[in-house]
This record gives C-alpha cells, sequence and structure tokens, in this order.
C-alpha cells in the first residue's frame, strides 16, 4: 500500500508541475481574429495579452522589409494562425508573414512576442525594426541587425505587423502560434511572475531530489526512489528550458542560443518520462509476482507518453 501511495505522490507532483507552467502562460490571454490579413484592435486592452490569431499573409521566400520587397508584386498566401501544420512548405528556408492592425491605441509602450521553434526573427512595426533575436539568416548568411529595445512605442493609429523568420536547420518554416501584443507593463510584470514561478517550482523540484537520493534512495538502497531524484531532476530541468511568450528563461539570462535551449528542454522531457516509467517498473518483480491492476493502468500511462515523446517531432513541444 505505501508503495501505491509513493507512486500516486510521484504522479500528481508531476501533473501539478505541468499545470502550473500551463496555467501561468494562458492567465490573461485575449483573442483578436483577423480576416484576409487585417485585424481591428478596437474593443480589446492593450494590458491584456492580445494574440494576434486569424488569417495572416503569407510570404514564402522571402523577406519583406529585409529585401525591400513589393508587396503589390509578390504572390502571397492566407494561412490562419495557430495551425497544427507546423511544417508549412519544407523547402522554404525564410518567410514572412503580414497583419495589419487597425485601431491601436498611440503613444503606448508594447511588446509584440511570438512563440515556437523559430532559428531567427525579425518583427518590424510599419517597416520598423521593433524586436529580433539576431540571427535571422538569407541564402547569403546572417543579416546585420540594428539593435532595439524592449518594447516598441508607435504613433500611428493602424499598425503593419510584419514577422520574418529564417529556418535553415529545423526542417520546416513558418509559426504554429500568432504573435501577440501587450503592453510593457503587463509584459514585464508577466516575465517576473512566471520567472518567480519557475524558480520556485525548480527549487521544490531540486529538494525532492535530494531528500529522495539522500535520506530514501542512499539509506534504505530503493532504486525507486533514486529514479525519482533523477526525474526530479529531469523535470527542473525541463520547466527550466521550456519556451512560452517571455522566451526562453535561461537564454534570457546566460545568452544560451534558442536552438540549443529547446534540446535541452526536449531531453529533460525524455529523461522525466523515462525515469517516471523506471520508477513503476522498480516495484514490479514478475519473479515473485503479477502486476495488479492498478499498477497496470498507471504503467500504460508512462510508456505511452515515452512512446509519444520519442516519435513526435520537437517543434510540436514549442
Amino acid at each position: 500500500m505505501k508503495k501505491q501511495i509513493f507512486i500516486l505522490i510521484v504522479t500528481i507532483v508531476s501533473v501539478l508541475s505541468i499545470l502550473a507552467i500551463i496555467l501561468g502562460d494562458t492567465l490573461g490571454e485575449k483573442t483578436i481574429n483577423a480576416v484576409d490579413g487585417v485585424s481591428d484592435f478596437s474593443s480589446s486592452k492593450l494590458d491584456d495579452f492580445n494574440n494576434l490569431n486569424g488569417e495572416w499573409e503569407v510570404y514564402y521566400d522571402e523577406l519583406i522589409v529585409t529585401h525591400g520587397v513589393d508587396i503589390a508584386l509578390a504572390p502571397h498566401e492566407i494561412v490562419s494562425l495557430p495551425t497544427q501544420y507546423w511544417w508549412g512548405r519544407s523547402e522554404a528556408k525564410f518567410v514572412s508573414y503580414r497583419l495589419v492592425l487597425e485601431n491601436f491605441p498611440q503613444n503606448e509602450d508594447f511588446v509584440v512576442g511570438i512563440e515556437g521553434s523559430v532559428e531567427g526573427y525579425a518583427i518590424y512595426i510599419n517597416r520598423n525594426l521593433a524586436f529580433t533575436n539576431h540571427n535571422l539568416h538569407d541564402t547569403s548568411g546572417l543579416i546585420p541587425l540594428g539593435e532595439v529595445e524592449t518594447a516598441y512605442k508607435n504613433t500611428e493609429s493602424n499598425l503593419e505587423i510584419i514577422v520574418e523568420i529564417s529556418s535553415f536547420y529545423n526542417g520546416f518554416s513558418g509559426l504554429t502560434k500568432a504573435p501577440s501584443v501587450t503592453s510593457l507593463y503587463s509584459y514585464s510584470k508577466g516575465l517576473l511572475l512566471n520567472a518567480s514561478l519557475k524558480a520556485v517550482i525548480i527549487g521544490v523540484l531540486l529538494f525532492i531530489a535530494l531528500y529522495q537520493f539522500i535520506v530514501v534512495g542512499l539509506r534504505s538502497k530503493e532504486t525507486g526512489a533514486i529514479f525519482f531524484s533523477l526525474m526530479a531532476i529531469a523535470g527542473a530541468i525541463q520547466v527550466a528550458f521550456y519556451h512560452n511568450r517571455y522566451g526562453f528563461l535561461f537564454a534570457r539570462l546566460s545568452y544560451i542560443p534558442e536552438q540549443v535551449s529547446l534540446y535541452i528542454h526536449q531531453i529533460g522531457m525524455h529523461l522525466a518520462t523515462l525515469f517516471f516509467y523506471l520508477i513503476l517498473f522498480s516495484f514490479y518483480n514478475p519473479r515473485t509476482r503479477k502486476m495488479n491492476t492498478f499498477e497496470t493502468i498507471l504503467l500504460i500511462f508512462p510508456i505511452a507518453l515515452f512512446m509519444t515523446i520519442i516519435f513526435t517531432p520537437v517543434q510540436i513541444f514549442t
């Protein structure tokens, strides 16, 4: 019975950690739906996190601002965001997204952010560079871009938002999630709360790992406790490198490339799921007894989750 309670605690800790991060990212989100590349901000509030969902103009193999493309002559498609079709056009190494946002508040500091596995990007507001990760490439190599501030202040009520993206190594192109816009105040407050939440979760996981390893694992020599410690460490790594609207936490603090952070996060997911499976497996000895119904049900979940992560492209988790 004690082992079943221990397994249940492990499951609850894992689920609550995941839910805490997810809920922390979705609180305060609002949606603005664009039609044919045009969206209206008049009924929205800048202090909310406004996801610019809907129909965006997409120009494949074009960097509109960087290359000075005349959009009146360039062919484009209408793509709805968010979308599950993460691969876009796999042969397109760079792509531009364009949206006109009408009735936007003037003289306000705001932030436009994107989520997902993006190697290089540059965001332009009315053809002025507003945000970038300084990793935008074209066929000639890295594109030098100027320095940008944390926030952008507009002086016009209509915004032309252009997001240029390059993906030369991911094997896919495009966004899966729509860019979002919010005030600098809301962004700064959300960044602080998000970092604090992650710090608390990481601290709790590391404390649990240390306690289980030293007090339980070494003293009793239970492999389940040792696997639990390793799972908690892997979970802490996964949380630390989780990518959301605020970017990678460690990437911002230590200047780790976003692509490296993405794969570290993915490795953490693999390891946490694997150690979860090993925890359950450590309580089962086929030579002495058969698994009961409770253990069988719990065993199916980590196996299915682990196999799903292995065979799912890394971009799905971004």
